[in-house]
Order: C-alpha cells, then structure tokens, then sequence
C-alpha cells in the first residue's frame, strides 16, 4: 500500500471564555494515488498541528530577538537572511518578501544605514542596482543562529536516516502549502 500522497483536514477553531484556543480536528483524511483513504488519528494530527503553530509564533518570536539584538527590525532581517544566500534587486527582494517597491527602498535604506548591506551596479545589466550583504556584519546574525542550529542538529541525531527523510518531506511539503495559501490570500 503506498503512502498518503494529500491530505485533507478541516479544523474547527474556537476561543473559550478567557481567550484560550482550542483546535478541533474535525475529520482529517489522506488519498494515494492508488485511490486508497485514509483516516488519521484526530488526536495525534490536532497534536501536530498545535506543535507547528507554537513553532511557527516561537520562530517569529526568535526573528523579532534577533532583529532587535542586531538594532534592525524583523523585515530587515528577512530581507538580510535573503541577501546571505546571493545579491538581488530590490524588485526580487520586493518580490520575495511580498512588499511594495517603496517599502523595499525603505528596508535596503536602513540596511545600509546600519552597514548590514550595499547597493552597487549590476555587472549584467548596468540599468539594475544589486543589493549585497555586507558578509562581515551580516556574520552577527549568522552567529545568532548558530546555537539554534547546533540545538536542531541534536534532536535531528536521535532520529534514523528514514525517519529524518520523512520530516525533511514534511517539512518541504509544509513550505509548498504556505507559500500557496499565502499566494492564494495575497492574489489582488
């Protein structure tokens, strides 16, 4: 029998009298593509989708320490863990993290301001300014990360090969379906 390649949840979200939320799984089911369904655990998926969202606010949380250790807001800081990766123009920036061109300017002004980037000409195309990380100061975000990583490579450790290859394509799939719902509750 193969795996479950889609799932379906449908979850009711309530709040009680003092604010407190409380996630019911109401039916979860999962499809092959040999046509075979399956219904999950409702207890153990309500678990696990508990689990992401306290991780998803914590990591949040973390972003916003960083950001403030480094005397940059949170968006700077995205825009600079972008720029770690490679150089883009402000449109890709713009792009990637979902701001008008304006804004953009406004994040690359403040990066430079604060000497975590720089603007300089494109070799490609001398029309294009390229936004680069200033590796040097952006190292200080980087080590700020470091023990978070170091922590995450210890838990990784107590799992097998399979079973870190089973959350590595949980992980990529949960990424997939963020970034369609966020495409999704962003269409103009």
């Amino acid at each position: 029998m193969s795996a479950p390649e889609h799932w379906h949840a449908w979850i009711l979200l309530t709040v009680g009298n003092r604010g407190e939320r409380r996630e019911t799984v109401v039916f979860v089911a999962a499809e092959s593509s040999e046509g075979r369904s399956w219904v999950a655990d409702p207890d153990v998926i309500t678990r696990l989708l508990a689990v992401q969202q306290q991780a998803a606010e914590l990591n949040t949380a973390l972003g916003d320490a960083v950001a403030s250790r480094l005397g940059i807001t949170g968006t700077d800081l995205k825009c600079l863990l972008l720029l770690l990766r490679r150089p883009r123009t402000p449109r890709e920036l713009a792009a990637e993290l979902r701001l008008s061109p304006s804004a953009i300017t406004s994040v690359v002004d403040r990066l430079e301001k604060a000497a975590f980037a720089y603007r300089e000409p494109s070799t490609s195309d001398r029309r294009q300014v390229l936004v680069t990380a200033v590796r040097e100061r952006a190292q200080q975000a980087v080590d700020l990360y470091t023990p978070l990583s170091a922590r995450t490579a210890e838990v990784l450790a107590a799992y097998t090969d399979d079973q870190v290859a089973t959350l590595h394509r949980f992980a990529e799939q949960t990424v997939q379906v963020l970034r369609e719902e966020t495409d999704r509750l962003t269409e103009r």
